[in-house]
């Protein structure tokens, strides 16, 4: 069995901005 599985988006991933370790809150859109 495969899984696949992508990060929630966060507010740095709009501004393309690189995250590191920290924990940002998801937006709406990475919550679903």
């Amino acid at each position: 069995m495969i899984y696949i599985v992508r990060h929630g988006q966060t507010e740095q991933n709009l501004k393309k901005k690189l995250q590191g370790r920290s924990d940002f809150p998801l937006t709406e859109l990475g919550r679903e």
